[in-house]
C-alpha cells in the first residue's frame, strides 16, 4: 500500500498536518480545553476509531512506542 503524504489545516489549531500530527494536534487541543480524565478521554477518543491500536493509552501501557506521541505525552488529572 503507497504511503499517505495528505497534509490537513485545521483552522486555529495549525497547518500543513501529516496525519499524525493532525490527530495529537486534535486530542490535545480538546484535553486543554476539557481537563479530562483518562476514563473522559477513552469516550471522546474510542480505540475504534483508529482500529487496532487505538488513539490514546497509558504511557506504562505502550508496547509499541513509535505508534504514540511518547516524546510529547499529555497531561490529564489523575482520578484513582
Amino acid at each position: 500500500m503507497p504511503r499517505d503524504y495528505t497534509k490537513y489545516n485545521v483552522e486555529g489549531l495549525g497547518e500543513n498536518l501529516n496525519k499524525r500530527q493532525l490527530v495529537f494536534t486534535v486530542v490535545k487541543d480538546w484535553v486543554e480545553k476539557n481537563n479530562p480524565s483518562f476514563e473522559d478521554l477513552q469516550k471522546a477518543f474510542p480505540d475504534e476509531v483508529q482500529g487496532s491500536k487505538g488513539v490514546v493509552a497509558k504511557e506504562a501501557e505502550i508496547k509499541d512506542p513509535k505508534r504514540y506521541n511518547v516524546k510529547e505525552p499529555l497531561k490529564i488529572k489523575n482520578i484513582d
